[in-house]
């Protein structure tokens, strides 16, 4: 690698990267800007080109290979390249970059090689980040394509000597939760006939008749060989001498096409049809770069072969067409992953490195009943029926702010089941809802110390005293299951429900907390009847968040009945089947990504803001006002981008208003709005992931809301703040 006509390059912003296929090895450096400097490569070290070694010893020239070009690169350089990417040609565990095999690197040997903790261990302190080559790919089309934005949905199929595909959803690539992989499919089998005869053949990694096989650039081989031998065999019975094959070879070569082609244009299909929003399917690889124009077209015409449903009518086969050939895709690619990632890496000087797989489940209760404490109080105690109840004990909490209504009347129920009771009241609000209020739960449950699976401490009170005495628990011993009685109405449909705990910091909202989900939830709606209008509001915007990013009829039934339901104290007949109906979609949208791996999650939409003004004292906020106040705003965003209609945003804001709730308040500028918005970036993983409405009960995600888009919506808010809407009370919060 030639390097002493080097441009000028800051090795600081730069990432050095490789690229190791089953026939190349590659490896540059690449700027800030992604441009590709000191490009080179070398044959691959692999089983083919180096029969007399073992997988093991593979791998070890593997490193000592890159070390050498990071050394050398680095000397040319005259400083250290703090980051490297590397593509690999293979399957590799998306959430730690364990490698998994590669039949076309190391043949039919399945065992799993982790290739950051080697190169650690030799390498020092470099963050080495690992991602397949595939992933690399998709994610440098999906830069260019959105220009930097990474937004949108794409799909990258690549045939060389290996076939896989990749969707790339809005920032994500969703991965098996325990192997970290997705769209293995040239280890699909398949069946597989030319001229009328159907074959039988191995895949690189030992498979039989795997998609690999046939239709890869290694399978490509296989069938020309193939028939190759047969027109020999053939020839010689007829006349004992060898054909001349060139005329063999072009027709063979149109044989071969078809039947290659038919099989990945159902590959293609497939990605279509389970997922019709793609908006643009690339091809790539070396044998998509050899055959070019001709191959896409036989892929194109096996669409429309196919399946009706992707003829002309859809677009698919406009939307497939050839990516990047340039050969720096996978190492751009890398680059970006290099930059951008937050895998934690193993420090260390010893050689011994071990790959843990972990898998995170959880199972919860959710009870809505009436009358809990009315006949059946007993059931929040999950008491043992094989132990007499005067043997066993329970720890329960409840917001000293309810000892005179509702907390009085639960103590005496459960302490007429003659269980050993401890009674605490804490202080729970936003504004205790510190440090200093968790280390005082903890000692009082380290007081009690109780079992850790049969006595699980009751919490009774609202989302504030769930979220820290659930913290608490998830602390203690390492956690401890709890019962959670919730009595607001946000606690019934938000914090009661889910598997978050937090407490708050430094003027920041929820910044220490745990994912906890060893807990039983008792609803109950007639706990919330002594609340006042304004903390019934306060709840209700959580109903009506969920209703705007995932059912418009449940939108509809608020418009309707929402202010009767807080009039009357949620004794209306309407308040059941609303408040189950925004558990249920709540749930389900929980539910898959409980430990929030994915980070686009409607349920974030009215929560980039708020944080910031809940916790402003001069404010004098209560969450679902803040709450409020942000669904509004971005409300405004998703009309300035064509996403809502004018109408729609005014009923929105209407029944916002109807509920006593502020749209809008005073102070909060496009300054303000901007900042959440770069505070919240950081915590969504380096993109914003910004929910918007796309129509009312519909979600889009976006990484690319500007300041100026921020200016707009907020001039948009205080047109509203000083119309007649805002003069009857809008600007602030109902207080009754």
């Amino acid at each position: 690698m030639e390097l002493s006509s080097k441009p000028t390059i800051d090795p600081r912003k730069s990432v050095m990267v490789f690229d190791l296929g089953g026939t190349w090895f590659r490896c540059a450096v690449v700027g800030p800007d992604f441009s590709v400097h000191f490009a080179e490569k070398v044959p691959a070290i692999t089983f083919k080109n180096h029969p007399e070694s073992t997988v093991r010893e593979l791998q070890q020239k593997l490193v000592r290979w890159i070390l050498q070009k990071y050394d050398s690169t680095s000397a040319g350089l005259n400083e250290r390249i703090e980051r490297v990417g590397i593509s690999f040609g293979g399957p590799v565990n998306h959430h730690n970059g364990v490698i998994l095999g590669s039949g076309p690197v190391w043949g039919t040997e399945d065992s799993s090689f982790d290739l950051t903790g080697a190169l650690l261990a030799e390498g020092g302190e470099v963050d080495w980040v690992v991602v397949s080559d595939v992933t690399a790919a998709i994610v440098d089309h999906v830069r260019i394509e959105t220009a930097g934005r990474m937004d949108g949905q794409f799909g990258l199929l690549t045939v060389s000597t290996g076939i896989a595909y990749r969707y790339w959803n809005n920032g994500v690539i969703d991965a098996d939760p325990e192997r970290g992989i997705q769209g293995e499919v040239g280890h699909v089998p398949i069946k597989f006939a030319m001229n009328g005869e159907t074959l039988d053949f191995r895949c690189d990694c030992g498979g039989l008749n795997h998609l690999n096989a046939y239709c890869s650039g290694a399978g490509i081989e296989n069938l020309r060989r193939h028939r190759q031998a047969r027109v020999i065999s053939e020839a010689q019975l007829d006349t004992g001498e060898f054909p001349s094959t060139e005329e063999d070879a072009v027709e063979l070569t149109a044989e071969m096409l078809e039947a290659v082609t038919d099989s990945v244009a159902a590959v293609v299909s497939s990605a279509f049809l389970l997922t019709p929003s793609i908006e643009k399917l690339f091809l790539t690889g070396g044998v998509v770069e050899g055959l070019g124009a001709n191959y896409l077209h036989h892929i194109r015409a096996g669409l429309k072969a196919r399946n009706a449903y992707l003829g002309s009518g859809s677009g698919a086969a406009d939307r497939l067409q050839i990516g990047d050939m340039g050969g720096f895709s996978c190492l751009r690619g890398a680059a970006f992953m290099a930059r951008h990632s937050t895998r934690p890496q193993l420090r260390s000087n010893r050689a011994s490195v071990w790959s843990v797989p972990v898998r995170k489940g959880a199972s919860y209760l959710v009870h809505h009943e009436t009358g809990l404490f009315d006949c059946n109080a007993a059931r929040i105690l999950l008491l043992n029926p094989d132990i007499p109840y005067a043997n066993q004990r329970r720890l329960l909490f409840i917001d000293a702010s309810l000892k005179e209504s509702i907390g009085s009347k639960v103590v005496k129920l459960l302490s007429d089941t003659r269980v050993q009771l401890e009674v605490e009241y804490i202080e729970a609000s936003e504004d205790n809802k510190t440090l200093d209020t968790l280390f005082d739960v903890l000692e009082r449950i380290g007081r009690f110390n109780p079992d850790r699976k049969s006595e699980p401490p009751i919490v009774v009170g609202g989302g504030v005293l769930l979220d820290v005495v659930g913290l608490a628990a998830s602390l203690h011993r390492r956690g401890v299951p709890i019962v959670r009685v919730p009595t607001t109405l946000i606690g019934a449909v938000d914090a009661g429900i889910g598997v978050k705990t937090a407490v708050n910091l430094n003027g920041y909202k929820n910044r220490i907390g745990t994912y906890f989900g060893d807990t039983t939830t008792f609803i109950d709606l007639s706990l919330l009847e002594t609340l006042d209008r304004r903390n019934l509001a306060n709840g209700m915007v959580e109903v009506l968040k969920i209703a705007l990013v995932k059912d418009s009829g449940l939108f509809l039934e608020l418009e309707t009945h929402a202010m009767s339901v807080i009039e009357k104290r949620m004794a209306h007949p309407a308040a059941q089947g609303s408040v189950d109906q925004a558990i249920d979609l709540m749930l389900e949208e929980l539910a898959p990504n409980l430990w929030e791996e994915k980070l686009e999650r409607a349920v974030d939409y009215g929560h980039t803001l708020s944080p910031m003004i809940e916790l402003d004292p001069a404010l004098d906020l209560l969450h679902g006002e803040s709450v409020a106040v942000d669904m509004a705003v971005f409300a405004a965003i998703s009309v300035g981008r064509g996403l809502l209609e004018q109408s729609e945003f005014d009923r929105v804001v209407q029944l916002i208003h109807g509920l006593g709730l502020p749209v809008g308040i005073k102070g909060v500028d496009a300054k303000a709005l901007w900042k959440a918005l770069e505070d919240v970036t950081v915590h969504r993983g380096g993109f914003q992931r910004q929910p918007l409405i796309s129509g009312l009960g519909q979600t889009v995600f976006v990484n690319d809301i500007s300041e100026r888009e921020c200016e707009s919506a907020v001039q948009m808010i205080t047109k509203i703040l000083l119309s007649d809407v805002g003069a009857h009370g809008v600007l602030e919060p109902s207080r009754g």
